[in-house]
């Protein structure tokens, strides 16, 4: 819900979001042509790209944190509506209550054990793999901060949406 009741430095916040999906699809077709690059070399040439396993490993993961915020808010996340839709209006507002909730408790608890971690990681510049490619490590670290305080942020605010539906008594559509 990107409706006039948004107020505009939330709206910066989705345009952020936004942006840093695209950002994940564009890598996702550059690791697509590694992968390939990787496999025709290893085929056609008997030498594949090196540190072509290291840099999937870590790309999985920025690709995951950098698409999840704008992924939840649009919707296109699973969600099971065989019982909600079963449910009254109340009812369905009430158990979006309880998952925004859990999401957002669940977002911020990974965000306050991240950072620690993201701060050594960037005091030691640490790398993942051996050998001929080293792949820093640090920049998916501090991908996975902003990702979990991103979503943590939507979380909240579907939620803050979610009571306002309930004591409104109407509920407006805010997956």
């Amino acid at each position: 819900m990107t409706g006039p009741n948004v107020p505009k430095w939330f709206r910066g916040i989705l345009k952020f979001s936004a942006g840093s999906n695209i950002i994940g699809t564009i890598w996702i077709f550059v690791i697509m042509f590694v992968m390939t690059g990787d496999v025709f070399g290893r085929l056609l040439f008997n030498s594949p790209i090196a540190g072509t396993p290291e840099i999937v490993r870590v790309s999985l993961v920025g690709i995951l944190f950098l698409q999840l915020a704008d992924t939840f808010w649009t919707g296109r996340v699973i969600r099971c509506d065989v019982v909600t839709d079963k449910m009254s209006v109340k009812g369905r507002t009430v158990i979006d209550i309880i998952s925004y909730l859990l999401g957002t408790a669940i977002f911020v608890i990974l965000f306050i054990a991240s950072l620690p971690a993201t701060i050594q990681v960037w005091k030691l510049l640490e790398y993942e793999g051996e050998g001929a490619l080293r792949v820093p490590i640090y920049p998916i670290r501090t991908l996975i901060l902003i990702g979990s305080g991103l979503t943590a942020i939507l979380f909240a605010y579907r939620l803050y949406e979610s009571i306002q539906a309930l004591f409104r008594g109407k509920r407006e559509d805010v997956r």
